[in-house]
């Protein structure tokens, strides 16, 4: 598990960075590839790097174009004295995003959410993708988070392989599907429409998208209470993403599933830059998905989690019923 340098503080100094075992898993952290994630001036780089931090990242392309430059020849640089590590970019200008919630069309405009223009995304991520032609040997660029049929169209243009990632939530939910007092609006990228949806499916499918994150981040139930424009964004939860990717990539779409556990678990280990785990006897790193095993996600106020939990109430199909992870293994009676 990777954190994002999105945090309280900001991931953008050695000491904030959490590494380590807990309860045999391992975690990871992003160093914040600028000051508090402002986009202003680069953190310090190599203090992060040296305390740990699996690679630098950025949830918005830099204000200043010479810092994505710097940024890249860096990592080159870096990556020639065989000292690279990955630099994950999300392809979104807060600014064209101008406070909106949905992607620009119909169905945001007849919920009446705030719009949030293609462009937001797609020229940033050209930029990205100019960056990288031009700096020789910036080979070590991730792109984080794509969520327009726009972007994908870009990328299937573009001769460079490069690793892309995708927020599941992009995969399983679109403007189509939600009404206006849904929950689950409010998500960084903003979500799509049912277009946006169906072609991220396909770049899944085709090997474009190479990882699906998760990005949990939960906020108390006060927090959720507030107006959808002024949320903090984010899904909290892990209990959904694979059911709810099953349903949507395997039984949808009939994607194998050795590739949905590639792109959940060897292609996030490629993301960031290390080699494939293997499953070794005596192995913790496991777990047992049941795919047919309704359950219910429960309401606000009973239980612990997020106040952003998606799907209250819902029945869900599949859920994981055991891990290595877990004391007695189980999670749910066999």
């Amino acid at each position: 598990m990777a954190l994002s340098p999105q945090a309280t503080p900001w991931r953008d100094q050695p000491q904030e960075l959490i590494t380590g075992c807990r309860h045999g898993l391992e975690l990871l952290s992003w160093g914040s590839f600028t000051a508090g994630g402002a986009g202003q001036n680069f953190s310090n780089h190599g203090a992060l790097l040296a305390a740990g931090a699996v690679g630098l990242a950025e949830e918005c392309c830099p204000g200043h174009p010479q810092l994505l430059f710097r940024g890249l020849q860096w990592q080159a640089d870096a990556h020639r004295r065989g000292q690279g590590s990955p630099l994950a970019m999300a392809p979104r200008d807060p600014q064209l995003q101008a406070g909106g919630l949905a992607r620009e069309e119909a169905d945001a405009l007849r919920l009446g959410l705030p719009m949030d223009p293609v462009a937001s995304e797609l020229l940033p991520l050209r930029q990205l993708l100019q960056a990288v032609e031009l700096v020789d040997g910036a080979t070590g660029l991730r792109l984080l988070n794509v969520s327009t049929a726009a972007a994908v169209a870009c990328l299937q243009h573009h001769h460079r392989t490069m690793d892309t990632a995708v927020h599941w939530w992009h995969l399983v939910e679109d403007t189509s599907c939600l009404g206006r007092l849904s929950d689950s609006w409010r998500v960084q990228p903003s979500l799509g429409g049912r277009q946006d949806r169906q072609a991220l499916q396909q770049a899944v499918r085709q090997g474009l998208i190479t990882c699906i994150t998760v990005n949990h981040r939960a906020i108390d139930h006060h927090q959720q209470l507030l107006p959808v424009e002024e949320r903090p964004p984010g899904l909290a939860g892990h209990a959904h993403v694979l059911p709810l990717l099953w349903r949507e990539l395997v039984e949808g779409l009939d994607l194998p599933v050795e590739h949905l556990w590639w792109l959940l678990c060897w292609g996030a280990q490629q993301f960031l830059g290390h080699p494939p785990k293997t499953l070794k006897p005596g192995s913790s790193r496991w777990l047992l998905f049941s795919p047919n095993d309704p359950w219910t996600m429960p309401c606000h106020g009973s239980g612990r989690g997020g106040g952003n939990r998606p799907w209250q109430g819902r029945t869900v199909q599949g859920r994981v019923v055991a891990s290595g992870l877990t004391p007695g293994r189980w999670l749910a009676k066999p």
